[in-house]
């Protein structure tokens, strides 16, 4: 959301734009993982959440990095 600037600039349209963004990404993320665990011989669900965990994690400490940095060039923090 914050890439199509949601928090300064609302709108249905731009919020039906990223929630659809969204979705997509956490669909990629999902199928990625599912490769990944299927890989192994033997897999559950168990397996799969670690795995996506992992995952998920990364894009939201990269989602937060990304906006720290922008708020430090705006001068926000």
């Amino acid at each position: 959301m914050p890439i199509l600037g949601m928090p300064a600039a609302g709108g249905g349209q731009r919020l039906l734009i990223a929630v659809a963004l969204s979705s997509v990404i956490w669909w990629f993320i999902g199928q990625t993982v599912a490769a990944r665990v299927s890989k192994r011989p033997v897999v559950g669900w168990r397996e799969w959440a670690k795995e996506f965990a992992v995952l998920g994690l990364g894009l939201w400490i990269g989602a937060a990095g990304a906006l720290i940095i922008g708020a430090l060039a705006l001068g926000g923090l």
